[in-house]
């Protein structure tokens, strides 16, 4: 972007010093000269970004795009002016017609990738890649062509405001049909996050969809998992026990479970950490990690710049097999450890969490020291094996 800017901030300086020389001797009309100022007056502030080295925010360069075209289509007809001042023929046509070429396909291009899901998604402004998302524009495709139905939406995710926000939309297109949703009513109180059921009964046959897989007769798979959101799952429903164990088991998104098998090889460092359960990048990271001291073995659950939680040791929690449960309750923060059947709870600073269900386990590819100060290794050190959850 800079090098752009620059480059066209040389030529524009070469021809605003070009157009007062001309204009000055009598030789041009002030039409070329005041072209080329136009031109030049939405570069001002990035020509002084440049003299004084300030970086400027996300928002002036959305704005230097938004203007680009106008102000290559505006250098275009001062420089061809200038060219036809010098040479006669028909040069300086092809030249502005290449020209307005690279303006038509910079703008094409500007517009191409605005219609993709990754520029708004790597951009980290607003949340429009997932409602272009492919998974979702295929659901909203099957949303479009229900009318007159009873439709149940179970929706969550992590990527905007728990699923609030993408399930709204998901209403929206499900508009021609009777609708309910699972949605936050106020997140200060756990235990009225969400809604509860129709209380005048439901209404069969439904469709439902939901962010999570459940048991049930007839579901379809609505999107691909190698897409940048989760898929959406589509239920035709006929029973009511199958809508309300889609609806318990939709709403257990507030708590993440995993468990495991743990089997610790010889040679195990006792002044080293090794990682369960992570996942994020630094400065924005939570680690679930496990220290097999001399005496004793301790958890901690870390999350990056809060204090870390230091899991008090347990005289069952010895030895070289594990069998250990993780709970992760994201709206009461705290975290549940069960390791060789006792149990402990503790409260954790949990404001954001960047743990998912999908992260492998035993890998650490976030940092290589706890609190810069205690090792962190890249990979757990023996065995870990995962233990299906069943809904």
């Amino acid at each position: 972007m800079h090098t752009l800017a620059l480059g066209s901030v040389i030529i524009f300086v070469a021809a605003i010093v070009y157009g007062v020389a001309l204009y000055r001797k009598g030789g041009a009309s002030s039409a070329p000269l005041f072209s080329v100022l136009i031109a030049c007056v939405p570069l001002a502030p990035l020509l002084l970004s440049i003299v004084t080295n300030q970086s400027y925010p996300y928002q002036f360069f959305k704005l230097l795009l938004t203007v680009w075209p106008l102000i290559l289509l505006l250098g275009i007809c001062g420089i061809s002016e200038w060219i036809s001042k010098i040479r006669v023929g028909r040069a300086f046509v092809y030249f502005q017609i290449a020209l307005m070429g690279v303006c038509l396909a910079l703008t094409n291009r500007i517009a191409f990738a605005s219609s993709k899901a990754g520029t708004t998604a790597t951009s980290e402004r607003g949340a429009s890649h997932l409602l272009i998302d492919p998974n979702f524009r295929h659901i909203r495709k099957e949303l479009d062509n229900l009318e007159g139905k009873q439709i149940y939406i179970w929706w969550y995710d992590k990527a905007l405001w728990d699923g609030t926000w993408r399930g709204r939309w998901l209403g929206y297109f499900a508009r021609k049909n009777t609708v309910w949703s699972m949605k936050l009513i106020d997140s200060t109180v756990p235990e009225e996050f969400f809604e509860s059921l129709p209380p005048d009964g439901i209404k069969l046959p439904a469709i439902g969809i939901s962010w999570k897989e459940v048991a049930a007769n007839a579901k379809q798979k609505i999107g691909s998992s190698d897409a940048d959101s989760d898929p959406f799952w589509f239920y035709e429903l006929n029973d009511e026990e199958e809508v309300r164990r889609i609806d318990r088991v939709s709403r257990a998104h507030g708590v993440l479970s995993r468990s495991m098998r743990l089997h610790v090889e010889e040679g195990i460092d006792a002044e080293v950490w090794y990682p369960l359960w992570t996942a994020g990048r630094p400065g924005a990271a939570s680690l679930i990690t496990v220290n097999f001291g001399k005496s004793e073995t301790r958890f901690r659950y870390d999350q990056w710049g809060v204090p870390a939680v230091i899991i008090p040791p347990s005289k069952a929690c010895s030895g070289t097999d594990y069998l250990l449960n993780i709970q992760i309750d994201m709206f009461k923060k705290k975290i549940s450890l069960t390791c060789n059947g006792v149990i402990g709870d503790y409260a954790i600073p949990l404001h954001e969490y960047y743990l998912g269900m999908k992260d492998p386990l035993g890998v650490n590819e976030v940092t290589s020291t706890l609190e810069g100060k205690y090792p962190l290794a890249k990979f757990f050190l023996g065995k870990i094996v995962e233990i299906p959850a069943v809904n």
